[in-house]
């Protein structure tokens, strides 16, 4: 980029006046994914408790691209930092260049980590396909897996909740102590506690969930799933979201995926889709209860600034 060129931009945080115009050039960007208005916007990105991360570029008063992410709190080797998943990285289509100079994009997305990247530990994503190649030649990113996705086909069984599992309407400190226990195994993972589900799943505008709990009598909690009631990827396709069930625990596994398949088929779909780091206990377990693998086009990708959390620790 010339200096010429580089003068032309002005690198900073979004603004309220810069909200429609940011929304104009994601619809130009995305259009098979233009549904985003700016309810959409503040709940994606103003209301996570978290907080946010939009980092635009400006030519005059027109936003022309941007690079953004979602916080979410997560506890890695016993400390809680923020893990940010990167959506609605974009170049205005008339700004854009070839990979050869990627230009504003590059640029953006540095302006982004020079702001940032000392409140984060992490930034990744699943980036589409040319965003992956600029970033790994680029912006350091780091290839973490090639995902994997676990298929298990509803069949015909009834559509009621197995004994003992009961869906969730709000979350309380139960979930919390739960995700405590869980994740005494990992070296990362994000902190479940009732601000995450509310915002995540609860109090979603555009997307239902069943969060479903097998519960002691108590109060406490033996596991958690939370399971998507909206087509995702394919037809007939509902997908198992998130899964918290301590290790050993394989009558609890077994009612909650029950009461996953259960809700999914209630919903529509034909068959539930999950995504597992392959080297995790629950990856072998859920083919052993009749889950198949099957490859998908995705790519997690990552870049850390934290020394304690290497590209090793991400890969795991």
């Amino acid at each position: 980029m010339t200096m010429t060129e580089e003068a032309r931009y002005v690198f900073r945080e979004l603004r309220a006046e810069d909200l429609p115009s940011w929304l104009e050039t994601r619809r130009l960007r995305f259009p098979e994914d233009a549904v985003m208005d700016e309810e959409g916007f503040h709940r994606a990105h103003t209301l996570n408790p978290a907080g946010g991360r939009v980092l635009v570029g400006v030519e005059g008063d027109a936003v022309v691209s941007s690079y953004v992410a979602q916080p979410m709190r997560a506890r890695a080797r016993g400390e809680d930092v923020y893990f940010c998943h990167v959506v609605d990285s974009m170049v205005h289509p008339d700004h854009r260049r070839g990979l050869k100079n990627p230009g504003l994009f590059v640029r953006t997305a540095e302006a982004f980590f020079d702001r940032f990247g000392d409140m984060d530990a992490v930034h990744y994503g699943w980036p589409v396909e040319r965003a992956l190649r600029v970033g790994r030649r680029f912006l350091d990113y780091k290839l973490v897996r090639e995902e994997l996705a676990l298929v298990r086909e509803l069949g015909e069984e009834a559509d009621v909740l197995p004994e003992g599992v009961v869906e969730l309407k709000e979350a309380g400190p139960e979930v919390l102590a739960l995700w405590e226990r869980c994740s005494e195994r990992w070296e990362a993972s994000a902190v479940r506690d009732a601000d995450y589900l509310c915002w995540r799943f609860f109090e979603h505008p555009r997307r239902r969930y069943a969060v479903l709990a097998a519960a002691e009598p108590d109060g406490s909690l033996a596991g958690l799933c939370v399971v998507g009631l909206d087509e995702v990827h394919s037809e007939g396709a509902r997908a198992l979201v998130d899964w918290l069930v301590p290790v050993g625990s394989d009558e609890v596994a077994g009612r909650l995926e029950a009461a996953a398949s259960a809700r999914a088929r209630a919903a529509g779909g034909a068959h539930l889709v999950a995504s597992l780091p392959p080297w995790s206990a629950d990856f072998a377990a859920f083919q052993e209860r009749g889950w198949r693998v099957q490859p998908t086009p995705y790519s997690l990708c990552a870049r850390s600034f934290d020394r304690r959390i290497d590209h090793d620790l991400l890969s795991r």
